[in-house]
């Protein structure tokens, strides 16, 4: 066979070969990205490199609080309304608290009567103590004097024992007081925190319940939003504290930016997505916490709403040319 058609064979052998090769790995990427889901597909639109991702959903740190009644009872009034900003220890709804108001005045009766009782009890020590003074000073005079200063002494004895049961008793009315007026506080549904109620179940005239806990108001606290993201076993190693991340919400093409607060230390199944058909159910995940940064711009002023999810981006981070360390000043050695 003459040089230039071996050369030519060879050279559309090696052309098959390249091929085949191509189309394998090609073949194996696709199966491989298939495989990861919809969460793959996305990374590779990233324009900076992508260690890891996970679907979450925003939170508060934290987390929501359900506020509920510290007494069984109905409800007769409520000061607030859905989306109210509150203070701690804004009134929001007040307990039917008129038996409790019963009681404090009766209360405050009871304490009354017992400071009035005891002015006249003060009354009989003082003159039995000036009786057995005055007797003191005559008992020397004979044997009648004596038997006139013990009568006296025993008299002063149980006037200063009255006055003991006296304060007694007055601290006894204080404390029922004391009672009775933290029962009308504790009828009075208030904000723990700073934050803003996002739901009310709380109606004059319905009812709650401490055996079964009624839960009368939702409020968001205000403490700064995080992101949820369940992150693949295989992925742990891909993810550090402090490492930037990108979020992306299903609800706007916007993206937000933040950085990983804390990584779980407790492994478990995935919770499962509604919205994602191809979530996979049998990954094991760990939750990682991603502290948002506060949003710029126009609409720095509209708050996250709690549940929403997307796709968390985590960054790699590359070290920039100058950002490199310089190298130790190791000292030379000097030669004599």
């Amino acid at each position: 066979m003459p040089r230039p058609k071996r050369l030519m064979l060879g050279g559309l052998a090696v052309i098959a070969i390249g091929s085949c090769v191509g189309l394998a790995v090609s073949t194996a990427m696709t199966d491989e990205l298939s495989g990861a889901g919809s969460e793959s597909r996305e990374i590779l639109s990233v324009g900076a490199p992508v260690a890891a991702a996970g679907r979450g959903r925003i939170d508060v740190e934290g987390g929501m609080i359900q506020i509920a009644a510290q007494r069984d009872g109905v409800i007769s009034a409520v000061f607030v309304s859905e989306g109210t900003d509150v203070r701690a220890g804004d009134l929001l709804a007040r307990q039917d608290d008129r038996a409790a108001r019963a009681a404090l005045e009766e209360a405050r009766a009871t304490l009354a009567e017992t400071l009035a009782r005891g002015a006249v009890l003060r009354v009989r020590a003082a003159a039995a103590r000036r009786e057995r003074n005055r007797l003191d000073r005559l008992r020397r005079d004979g044997a009648e004097a004596v038997k006139l200063f013990d009568e006296a002494q025993s008299r002063l004895e149980e006037a200063e024992a009255d006055l003991a049961v006296h304060d007694a008793a007055v601290r006894l009315a204080q404390a029922r007081l004391a009672t009775a007026d933290m029962e009308i506080a504790q009828r009075e549904i208030r904000a723990p925190v700073d934050g803003r109620i996002v739901r009310l179940q709380a109606r004059p005239g319905s009812g709650a319940s401490t055996l079964s806990v009624s839960t009368l108001f939702t409020l968001v606290p205000n403490e700064r939003f995080i992101f949820r993201v369940d992150v693949e076993e295989r992925l742990m190693r891909q993810v550090q504290a402090g490492q930037p991340v990108m979020v992306t919400l299903d609800s706007t093409s916007e993206p937000l930016s933040g950085e990983v607060l804390r990584i779980g230390e407790i492994l478990g199944q995935r919770k499962i997505d509604p919205s994602d058909a191809q979530q996979r159910v049998d990954e094991r995940v760990v939750e990682v916490v991603v502290a948002l940064s506060p949003r710029n711009g126009p609409r720095n002023d509209q708050r996250f709403l709690i549940g929403q999810r997307g796709l968390a981006k985590f960054l790699t981070v590359r070290q920039l040319p100058g950002d490199a360390k310089p190298a130790p000043n190791v000292p030379q050695e000097v030669r004599g």
